[in-house]
């Protein structure tokens, strides 16, 4: 089964802009994390992410989950 949604931010709303195949009942929780710019060597800012999917069955229990974290150089 593969499936895919889509959800788009903006201005503190949500909204589901799209999805394909077939969505499995129950949850998908999406968490993440964006720290403050950091400056580092050589004058530098850099930021960490990081962002969580957990996803649980129509009785709430957890699945499975994944997370990935990224620090990226801004200037």
């Amino acid at each position: 089964m593969t499936y895919g949604i889509t959800v788009k931010s903006q201005g503190g709303k949500l909204e589901i802009s799209g999805s394909y195949g077939d969505i499995p009942d129950g949850a998908h929780e999406i968490t993440g994390h964006e720290g403050a710019p950091l400056q580092i060597s050589g004058g530098a800012t850099a930021q960490d992410r990081n962002i969580q999917v957990t996803r649980r069955n129509a009785d709430g229990r957890r699945m499975i989950a994944a997370q990935h974290y990224d620090s990226e150089v801004l200037t």
